[in-house]
């Protein structure tokens, strides 16, 4: 994964922002400190590296007056501004902040304004929280006053399990050189904007674009790559995206699951950030396709629960290979399944091998002994591995379709239903 904020990094008047898109409006938010444009003519610019390595500049349309928090010991502000598709989508980081929590500053220092391309990343690490909840986190390199000013408002950011989040927003140094050296700075979190969103009607919420609708992640789901003959998968491929847009069109959105279900949703001891990965929710549409299919039923808000204990999907944001994490597995909230249930693990890359050898069952299970007690399964069952059919998600795709891609290349318009079932064979084969 790329750790470049660049993309999210705007200049903000005399000093830097944080673009932030949500879903279902036409602007995009820029999060900044409010002393930096009070009573100043606002100007948001973008600076960027072109394809040729070229530094670029182009100013962004600001769309009315600034949003102000209201409290005077919060320095938060929202600008509203032209949609731009091209930018990425982050995610919103919502746990505390510890001393382990890796973050990177991101903006553009002044000392660096006459530069023609000024961006500046620096390493922090979460210090201790402090009055009105800012955040003092200090700088892993040695920097003076003169070097930082310019990166209030710049965003702070977290990578891992795929995704970008944006954990806070810098104000300002925690201290003028002249009172002490230890280039600290003060962050803001997340709660001071949100507090500016609830006085305006006017403003949606602040939540990450992904977890409010699966339009944003349509273009992720099963891609079917590694066919040989790709135009011949075309209409399969279209086929496939066309029921994703039935699962969008059913309202059932990444924000509705994760209140449904919240830690059912993820492997043993997977941190409760990675409910609000970009992983998780690609591959909880490629689940919802899936499960169309089988089932023959539309899916939504009112028969997802009941299919989830039938079909149960758990995700760990591991990039090695799933059978690795069998012993968080076998540890996972199985509870509703009942016998002959089935587990769908999904991770972030494509695993070596697919589902589990009923032959070999009785020996992965000694070789990870757990009792009962260790166990979140309900009475009357023994063993996840035992009692329910595990694979992995990808499985549909490699063993259903990929590995059999020339038994498709005759699809097309003409004979779409005999496509629904064979799709429908396939999948239930895999749970054989």
């Amino acid at each position: 994964m790329k750790y470049d904020y660049i993309g999210f990094s705007l200049i903000v008047c005399g000093g830097s922002g944080c673009i932030f898109k949500v879903h279902g409006v036409d602007y995009m938010y820029v999060l900044t400190a409010k002393h930096l444009i009070e009573g100043q003519k606002v100007t948001v610019k973008r600076q960027f590296i072109d394809e040729d390595g070229q530094p670029k500049e182009i100013s962004l349309k600001v769309l009315g007056e600034p949003f102000l928090n209201k409290d005077v010991n919060k320095d938060a502000a929202i600008l509203k501004v032209e949609y731009l598709p091209a930018i990425e989508s982050l995610a919103r980081w919502d746990t505390p902040l510890t001393i382990d929590t890796e973050m990177t500053l991101a903006g553009f220092p002044n000392s660096r304004s006459k530069k023609t391309y000024g961006f500046r990343m620096d390493k922090l690490t979460s210090r201790n929280s402090k009055e009105y909840n800012y955040i003092e986190c200090k700088l892993s390199t040695p920097s003076t006053y003169g070097e930082i000013v310019g990166l209030s408002g710049g965003g702070t950011f977290h990578s891992s399990n795929g995704q970008h989040y944006l954990t806070g927003i810098q104000s300002k140094m925690a201290a003028e050189d002249d009172e002490e050296m230890l280039n600290n700075v003060d962050i803001m979190p997340l709660a001071f904007f949100d507090d500016i969103i609830a006085e305006h009607d006017e403003l949606v919420p602040l939540v990450s674009e992904h977890l409010l609708c699966f339009s944003t992640l349509k273009s992720y789901a099963l891609k079917l790559e590694g066919c040989y003959g790709a135009v011949q998968m075309d209409f399969t491929r279209n086929y496939l995206q066309d029921i994703t847009d039935e699962i969008i069109a059913n309202k059932l959105t990444p924000t509705v699951i994760r209140e449904f279900f919240t830690s059912k949703l993820l492997v043993y001891e997977e941190d409760d950030t990675v409910l609000g990965s970009r992983g998780l929710w690609i591959a909880w549409l490629e689940f919802l396709v899936i499960l169309r299919i089988i089932k023959e039923e539309q899916i939504s808000g009112k028969n997802i629960e009941s299919l989830f204990n039938e079909f149960r999907l758990i995700y760990s944001d591991t990039d090695g290979d799933w059978t690795n994490e069998l012993p968080k597995i076998f540890r996972s909230n199985f509870y509703g399944m009942s016998q002959d249930a089935k587990v769908i693990v999904a991770t972030q890359a494509p695993p070596v091998k697919w589902v589990i050898a009923n032959k070999v069952i009785p020996n992965i299970i000694s070789a990870h002994p757990l009792t009962k007690k260790h166990m979140q399964i309900d009475v009357g069952l023994t063993h996840p591995l035992q009692n329910f059919k595990l694979m992995h998600l990808y499985a549909f795709q490699r063993i259903g379709i990929i590995d059999k891609e020339d038994e498709y290349y005759n699809f097309s318009a003409l004979n779409e239903p005999e496509l629904f079932e064979k799709l429908k064979t396939e999948f239930n084969a895999i749970f054989a």
